[in-house]
């Protein structure tokens, strides 16, 4: 009982954070007993809910599901606003690590005028995600694919909805299935770009090989938001990135570290 108590009031925090209207507060609240249905009656099928409320004076829509993680992501975009944009007016927004969208939906609701790619290789994941980009009107598109310093396919492994990667963690469920691989220069070129303004990188452990490999794009790229896993480090990151980037920010949300940082060329302009 003592869990269930804290859960709801995780949740009602986050409703009050969020001021939702009583109708959304009793479906993000739903979204937690549904799955704890489910973990009795295994039939009953996960549900898919739209959250809306008003953030920084836009109305915003986010479709969720019925599980342990989506409303999770809710909290950190927008009650913690862990991808606040440090550049003014980005018109090219690259999500690599999409998963369900909500970060494409702040993305879209602090800069409706910016074009944004969403990169996600989870294929349980793009139905959703695609649906948010329709909910909210988002310009762009998304690819389901994972990122990759080279193309062609790898192995995925599988975590929780929000934690599966082509790199191999000890908490996986053991399954893995086998997914097409895009390269930061092909997302350009395929959406005609010839610059990135924000990069958000979210992608379980493979960050690694993508800066280790990106010295013929990262000079293209104004300023970026990563979360970085399995020992890699801030001076990890400043080394192959070839120190073009000014470190605005580190931050930490338990076991999670990470690093905003901005191209020195768009500091001193």
């Amino acid at each position: 009982m003592g869990k269930r108590l804290e859960k709801f009031q995780e949740i009602s925090e986050l409703a009050g954070q969020l001021k939702l209207n009583p109708a959304n507060r009793c479906k993000l609240l739903l979204s937690n007993y549904l799955k704890r249905a489910r973990t009795r009656l295994p039939f009953l099928p996960v549900v898919r809910l739209r959250i809306a409320f008003t953030f920084d004076g836009r109305p915003v829509t986010v479709v969720i599901r019925s599980n342990e993680v989506d409303y999770r992501l809710l909290a950190g975009v927008f009650a913690r606003r862990e991808y606040e944009v440090p550049v003014a007016k980005p018109l090219r927004i690259l999500d690599l690590g999409a998963n369900i969208g909500t970060a494409s939906v702040f993305f879209h609701a602090m800069h409706p005028e910016a074009e944004i790619v969403a990169v996600e290789a989870l294929p349980g994941n793009l139905p959703i995600l695609r649906e948010n980009f329709a909910v909210s009107g988002i310009p762009g598109r998304v690819i389901g694919a994972a990122i990759s310093d080279r193309p062609g396919t790898a192995t995925f492994y599988l975590g929780e909805a929000d934690c599966s990667s082509v790199v191999r963690q000890p908490w996986m469920t053991g399954e893995a299935i086998k997914v097409e691989c895009i390269t930061v220069p092909e997302i350009m070129r395929q959406a005609n770009w010839d610059g990135i303004d924000f990069l958000k990188v979210d992608v379980e452990g493979a960050e690694k090989a993508v800066f280790a490999n990106c010295g013929g794009w990262i000079g293209k790229v104004g300023a970026l938001i990563a979360e970085l896993h399995d020992g890699y480090t801030i001076e990890d990151f400043e080394g192959d990135t070839q120190g073009q980037f000014a470190c605005a920010r580190t931050f930490e949300y338990g076991d999670l570290k990470g690093v905003v940082a901005v191209r020195k060329a768009v500091v001193a302009q």
